[in-house]
């Protein structure tokens, strides 16, 4: 097995806790970009199960173009309803049929169950008053080349992309912030109230020497009877975050949009905003720590509905987070790490930078590396099973 070439240097504001600005956001499970990443996750793992199962292999696909077009709604107190479903659109590429030599057609691959198993079960989950239809006809096959990159009987898998990945540890405080926020109402919050829906966007700004919190969260519209029952319940869920989380109520800022003097509010039939014309597209949401952090280094790859086996924008976000998180326990030093794919080459054969806040022990870091490397088929299986504790896969109801 070829082993990655490391390469550290060091840089003491990777610490992101030392500079004097900073911005965060996460979005969280119920909003239109989260929503199509747990699809295009959903629907990787069971082609993935499938292929493996039948044909003895991870079959080429890259289903991560998905979208999501907002449906319409007519939201009131006391119980609206919907005029319009959601429109899923399944887009990317894979194998849906192997053939024999001789033309005939020897498994077909049921890729439009995987697309109605995986809306199902992501909708029912986090939106489960949503109406929705999906297609997958813009699932084609891919390219020749890419194909048989993925049929050929190898050792090693061979990355289906020339691109990079990225990673970070630990989380700063401002980051840590945002994602228990986001945790608090999604889980405890939401429990005890079903008036506050799953999209929630959090968004933290920290500079001299002040944090801001803006708070965007969804209401649903039958358990509240009128726009008094509303504003109550809005100033409640902002006194609540502002005591459990010490943050001064004047710098923390909930449903800003609201016109209460015009009867305007933040109030939906389902508690996400895709059923009034808002859209998702896969990537755009949280980056694989589950922020999207601009001041942090950054990769437009999307893990979310990329083949587990061998595309890079999947595998090697996986790689990074856990060689990031393994640097900083060994070594409790801050850093970043990128990884950088050649395709066609093993996915084993890639350069690995790493940036440190104070000078890291070489040898340390490079077998952190190797080991991951080494466990690459651990990792996959777990990409599969969707059972990695990071964004998107803890998102992912248990199937």
């Amino acid at each position: 097995m070829t082993t990655p070439q490391i390469h550290i240097f060091n840089n003491p504001l990777v610490d992101v806790n030392k500079l004097p600005i900073e911005l965060v956001e996460r979005k969280g499970a119920g909003h239109p970009d989260t929503i199509v990443d747990s699809l295009g996750t959903v629907i990787s793992s069971l082609y993935s199960k499938y292929t493996l199962q039948n044909l003895d292999g991870i079959a080429h696909h890259n289903i991560d173009k998905t979208v999501i077009s907002g449906g319409h709604s007519n939201p009131r107190f006391g119980g609206g309803s919907i005029i319009r479903p959601v429109q899923v659109e399944f887009v990317g590429r894979a194998v849906r049929e192997v053939i024999e030599d001789n033309h005939e057609i020897l498994t077909s691959i049921p890729v439009h169950q995987f697309a109605k198993k995986a809306s199902k079960m992501v909708f029912e989950t986090h939106i489960p008053r949503i109406e929705y239809e999906f297609r997958t006809d813009h699932i084609k096959r891919g390219s020749n080349d890419l194909v048989t990159n993925f049929a050929k009987e190898q050792e090693m898998p061979r990355a289906n992309d020339t691109s990079f990945a990225t990673a970070w540890a630990p989380l700063s405080n401002l980051e840590q912030l945002i994602l228990d926020i986001d945790s608090f109402i999604q889980d405890s919050y939401r429990r005890k109230n079903p008036f506050v829906g799953s999209d929630v966007k959090v968004m933290g700004r920290r500079f001299n020497g002040e944090t801001i919190i803006n708070v965007a969260a969804a209401f649903i519209d039958q358990p509240l009877e009128n726009a008094n029952d509303y504003i109550r319940e809005r100033d409640r869920l902002k006194s609540t975050i502002s005591e459990r989380f010490n943050i001064p109520a004047t710098h923390l800022f909930l449903n800003t949009a609201d016109k209460d003097d015009e009867g305007s509010f933040y109030l939906t039939v389902t508690g996400s905003s895709l059923e009034q014309g808002d859209d998702g597209s896969t990537g755009r949401g949280n980056r694989i720590m589950g922020v999207i952090a601009p001041f942090r280094p950054q990769s437009l790859e999307a893990t979310a509905g990329k083949n587990p086996n061998a595309h890079v924008g999947n595998i090697y976000n996986i790689w990074a987070a856990i060689i990031a998180q393994n640097i900083y326990e060994e070594t409790s030093i801050a850093n970043n790490v990128a990884i950088v794919s050649t395709i066609g080459k093993p996915i084993t054969e890639c350069d690995v930078f790493i940036s440190t806040s104070e000078e890291a022990d070489r040898t340390i870091c490079q077998r952190i590396v190797n080991e991951v490397a080494q466990d690459y088929l651990n990792i996959t299986r777990k990409i599969i099973d969707c059972s990695f504790d990071m964004y998107p896969f803890n998102l992912i109801p248990d199937f």
